[in-house]
């Protein structure tokens, strides 16, 4: 049977289905062609910035990613000390597998180069990493450092082609695993790239800020009775207008302290998702490397588009027409 006689005998149900299943796979493609080819054409034309001369708006900045000192941020499967994470658990089922448990670091980390530091807000960011690892077990969380060591892997066939097209290639298909663990890292050392809204908050900023801290900690302190009492001079349970004046002259002290300490410890950096449509993307790959993977899923897209409408096109018209 010729593929003009099987769809024109499908039965309606199945040829919906079916003719609504590639229709999808097109318009899919069309998406990703269309987001994928933009989003390198972007990555070519916004200017690359260095952080201390990096001009106020949409910039583009190259550096090494560095994390914040203090308390370190783990990677929770694996163990290990990163700048950025993400994870998935997911349970085998009979014939798929269902998420138990995922999460994305959301922690400020610096992306530092040649001449200053800008802390990187990853809130809402579209991050690639090449370091991306999978791999299976028999206990819903995995032991403490039983993921493979981070950053010791060779640079074999796997590696390249998930720098290239971002396709992950699994070594261990999970034979004896109830479990299947994903986990994407960025490392402190790694290189790092970055395009978003560069922001400076400098002494000009902290003072025009000044109200704003100060009103920050009277909402605070009214959530707070215990705290409220230290204003209520008479003790009669109430703070009248007049002890009010008093907490705001000491919430307007204490704005003034932290603005100029603020401003003593020098401008400080800062790149975040634009407030418009614009994304904040970070990647740990070279610019062009992260240009040829988007046109390559760009162009992939493209191709997806035309031979599924095709195909929908040939079931849709051999439909009515047979």
């Amino acid at each position: 049977m010729n593929p003009a006689d099987a769809v024109a005998g499908m039965p309606l149900l199945h040829f919906l289905a079916w003719s609504g299943f590639v229709g999808g796979l097109a318009g899919v493609g069309a998406w990703a062609g269309i987001t994928r080819l933009a989003r390198a054409r972007m990555i070519e034309n916004v200017p690359t910035a260095k952080v201390r001369s990096a001009p106020q708006g949409y910039v583009e900045l190259v550096g090494t990613a560095e994390a914040l000192p203090g308390t370190p941020v783990i990677a929770p499967l694996s163990g290990a000390p990163c700048a950025w994470y993400r994870y998935t658990i997911q349970a085998r089922a009979q014939k798929s597998w269902n998420i138990v448990d995922k999460g994305v670091s959301d922690g400020v980390f610096v992306l530092r180069d040649d001449t200053g530091d800008c802390l990187i807000d990853p809130d809402r960011a579209q991050v690639t990493t090449i370091r991306h690892r999978v791999w299976y077990g028999n206990s819903e969380w995995p032991e403490a450092g039983s993921g493979e060591r981070w950053g010791t892997r060779p640079d074999n066939w796997h590696r390249k082609l998930n720098r290239l097209t971002g396709i992950q290639v699994e070594n261990d298909f999970g034979i004896g695993g109830r479990y299947r663990y994903a986990e994407e890292v960025i490392l402190a050392g790694d290189p790092l790239y970055a395009v978003g809204r560069f922001h400076t908050l400098d002494a000009q900023y902290h003072a025009a800020g000044r109200a704003e801290i100060a009103a920050d900690y009277l909402r605070r302190w009214k959530r707070h009775p215990d705290v409220m009492k230290q204003f209520d001079r008479d003790g009669d349970g109430q703070v009248d207008p007049q002890e009010w004046q008093a907490a705001r002259r000491m919430a307007e002290q204490q704005a003034a302290t932290e603005s100029a300490e603020l401003a003593a410890a020098g401008p400080v950096h800062t790149l975040v998702k634009p407030g418009d449509r614009r994304p904040l993307l970070i990647a740990n790959l070279d610019q062009f490397d992260l240009v040829k993977r988007y046109r390559l899923q760009g162009w992939a897209g493209v191709g997806l588009f035309f031979v599924a409408g095709a195909i929908t096109v040939f079931m849709v018209s051999t439909r009515l027409l047979g």
